[in-house]
């Protein structure tokens, strides 16, 4: 592409790179100017314009906007129309954007030109929201670039339908948690179960001891339940503390390694599961009563020491497992 300051009367088929105004009315950038717009441009008293004029190797930016997108989108996405060298991704469900980050970034690194946007990978999204968008920054950008971008994407940008799960929710007990805030923890489950087209099956107060706990998680995990929650009322602090041992206590099993400061619930999230007959494979995750309740925790992501800020995106992924 060839871009620069020409006169007026060589500027006929090329893409006007400013808004111009005149007494005959407004000329937007981007405009691929025709003949009567040369004279409108010279009845307006302009002598020189600036723009972009396309060689025989480049592509338009909607045309290769649209070219990257149609290669980008995958299952659930509805490709919007191009304009201005963007088109938008929107999400056809309810549901978890899946995509390699790294694919992303490989696109991005290929032309200046061309970029990529998108929601965070396992992002939950609803449907209509905007996913990604492809924007072209000049007015053309090479065919050569175009085609090493669509290469790129092997695995495309997906929206995966969510899943109605049933979750079965446990809730430990010390003397200093006040029973109002097992309620609010057991209505902020709920709800967030709800967000996510899941269903709280049933709910259990246990003591925070081993044994308790153990039985309880049996419980829910013969209770036909996709998920067993564990809602703690004290922070894990060791693989020996109440709620890993009593998970080994009740499933055989332990997985995670634990990360017992600053731990995330999107690594704990995969934490405790067992397999059972009939190829059933309920999920326990252990998180903190105080912070899942919402004093001041318990956003996506956040982190607190000593204890689980179970992150949403996590649940996310398994609505689409």
């Amino acid at each position: 592409m060839i871009f620069g300051e020409v006169r007026v009367g060589e500027a006929l088929g090329c893409y006007l790179a400013h808004s111009l105004k005149t007494p005959a009315g407004k000329l937007r950038k981007g405009r691929k100017l025709t003949t009567a717009h040369v004279q409108q441009l010279i009845e307006g008293g302009f002598d020189h314009v600036t723009v972009a004029q396309l060689e025989a190797c480049d592509v338009h930016e909607d045309q290769a906007a649209m070219s990257v997108a149609t290669m980008l989108a995958g299952e659930g996405i509805r490709i919007g129309p191009a304009s201005t060298g963007r088109v938008n991704l929107h999400a056809l469900v309810d549901g978890v954007c899946d995509f390699d980050r790294e694919l992303i970034d490989l696109a991005n690194a290929v032309d200046e030109g061309i970029t990529v946007a998108t929601v965070m990978p396992s992002s939950a999204v609803g449907k209509g929201r905007l996913v990604a968008t492809v924007k072209i920054i000049p007015y053309a950008v090479p065919e050569a670039s175009v085609a090493r971008v669509v290469a790129v994407f092997a695995r495309r940008i997906q929206v995966h339908p969510s899943v109605g799960h049933r979750a079965f929710f446990i809730q430990t007990q010390l003397p200093t948690i006040k029973e109002s805030v097992l309620d609010k923890t057991s209505h902020v489950t709920r709800q967030r179960l709800l967000t996510h087209h899941a269903q709280m099956l049933g709910e259990l107060r246990v003591p925070h001891t081993e044994e308790q706990l153990a039985s309880a998680m049996v419980q829910g995990m013969h209770s036909g339940a996709d998920w067993v929650l564990v809602a703690g009322a004290s922070a894990i602090a060791d693989r020996q503390d109440v709620i890993p041992a009593a998970s080994y206590n009740a499933t055989g099993r332990c997985d995670p390694p634990f990360r017992y400061a600053n731990g995330s619930g999107q690594s704990a999230a995969g934490g405790f599961h067992r397999r059972y007959p009939h190829h059933r494979h309920a999920r326990v995750c252990a998180f903190t009563t105080a912070q899942w309740a919402g004093q001041g925790i318990g956003a996506p992501g956040q982190q607190t020491a000593r204890g689980f800020s179970l992150d949403i995106v996590a649940w996310s992924r398994w609505s689409a497992a």
